[in-house]
C-alpha cells in the first residue's frame, strides 16, 4: 500500500515527521487492510495543526487516493503531545518508543 503524506503543520520538526510517518504507514495499512478484507490501494494523510482543543494537537485523515475512483475517508487520526494516535471508529494504536 502506498502512502502519501501532506503535512500543514508548525509545531513538528521533520525527525518527529518522519518516525509519525513510518508508524502511521505500519498501523494504518495494517489496520485497514483487515477491517475492509481487500486489498487497498493508494491513500493519502494528510495532517493538521488542532488549534480546537487542547488534548491534541494535530488531527488528520485518511483518503483513497486511487485515480478515477471515488474519494473515501478511511479513518481521522488525531495526534496528542505525547504522540498517541487513534484512528476513530476503525483501529487506534501508540506509537513505540523507539
Amino acid at each position: 500500500m502506498k502512502i502519501e503524506f501532506e503535512w500543514h503543520t508548525k509545531g513538528i520538526d521533520t525527525p518527529q515527521k518522519d518516525k509519525l510517518e513510518k508508524e502511521i504507514m505500519q498501523e494504518v495499512s495494517k489496520r485497514l487492510e483487515d477491517l475492509a478484507r481487500r486489498k487497498i490501494g493508494a491513500l493519502v494523510v494528510s495532517m493538521y495543526d488542532d488549534e480546537t482543543r487542547e488534548d491534541f494537537s494535530v488531527r488528520g485523515e485518511v483518503f483513497s487516493a486511487e485515480k478515477g475512483a471515488k474519494k473515501v475517508k478511511f479513518c481521522k487520526i488525531r495526534i496528542n503531545k505525547g504522540f498517541l494516535i487513534e484512528c476513530e471508529k476503525l483501529a487506534w494504536f501508540q506509537p513505540s518508543k523507539a
